[in-house]
């Protein structure tokens, strides 16, 4: 079964060695990366990998996974993009022990004496904000 540890272990290889080979090889043959923004309907194998030989990114670096399934793995990931800092979350979806969608979401990562406003997407998270409200408390927030 392919788990999302080796499917980002691959793409840290691509981006950080500029070494694609693995990666191309865990995509079907219809792989899309549904999630890249810069390209109306995603990318192919192709693309994907041309965008880590591209140098868009110079870090990409695993840091856990949240589930795995034949169907479905999905984990956390950093990456460093025009050097700022960001944290992904990325679902794939496995047919036949390959990836035939990827998909992500990035958001720049928080240091730890960031204090949240109501345009963050964290806001009332106590845990981020250290002052937020309680999770349970429920907070109108004009924007």
């Amino acid at each position: 079964m392919l788990t999302y540890e080796k499917y980002a272990r691959a793409w840290e290889k691509a981006v950080n060695d500029q070494d694609t080979d693995e990666l191309v090889a865990l995509h079907t043959d219809d792989f899309r990366w549904m999630t890249f923004t810069q390209k109306p309907g995603g990318l192919d194998s192709a693309g994907a990998r041309a965008f880590c030989l591209g140098g868009q990114i110079n870090g990409f670096n695993y840091t856990s996974t949240i589930h795995e399934s034949d169907e479905i793995i999905a984990g956390w990931h950093d990456i460093t993009r025009q050097d700022e800092a960001s944290r992904a979350l990325s679902v794939v979806k496995v047919r036949d022990g390959k990836v035939h969608e990827f998909h992500h979401s990035r958001a720049p990562k928080l240091d730890k004496c960031h204090k949240a406003t109501s345009t963050d997407a964290s806001f009332n998270r106590a845990t981020v904000s250290g002052t937020g409200f309680p999770p349970w408390e429920k907070r109108s927030v004009m924007l």
